[in-house]
């Protein structure tokens, strides 16, 4: 059985142009793993882990941010000129997601198709 290292380590490589996949715990905003090729510092991965909770609603989207009756994405992207950012949340369970950072030249729907069969194999191994 692989682990959650390996398996975000296998869809890095398999994008080409990712330069980061971090796994998140949206709850306590903090990356449980990720793979780069060079560990970014902490305080990078605890902003990463603060802008995904943010991004997807969890745990507290502030009232001026949602509107009435809101359901919190399972999918954004984020597009700058130089990066693509692609987070995608456990359909399951709400409080983990995935966040790949990519060259803006990565293909974002096969980075967003490939985010969520790793997410769905990570669920597959650690579930009950």
């Amino acid at each position: 059985m692989r682990s959650v290292h390996d398996l975000i380590d296998a869809l890095r490589a398999s994008l080409g142009a990712c330069r980061l996949v971090a796994f998140v715990d949206l709850n306590a905003e903090l990356v449980l793993s990720s793979s780069a090729d060079e560990k970014p510092p902490q305080e990078e991965l605890d902003a990463l882990a603060s802008m995904v909770s943010m991004a997807l609603g969890l745990p507290d989207c502030p009232a001026d941010r949602a509107a009435p009756g809101s359901i919190a994405p399972d999918e954004v992207i984020v597009l700058s000129p130089e990066l693509s950012t692609v987070i995608v949340r456990t359909h399951g369970d709400e409080a983990e997601a995935l966040c790949c950072v990519c060259a803006r030249s990565q293909d974002v729907e096969i980075v967003r198709a490939s985010a969520r069969d790793t997410l769905n194999e990570i669920a597959a191994t650690s579930g009950p």
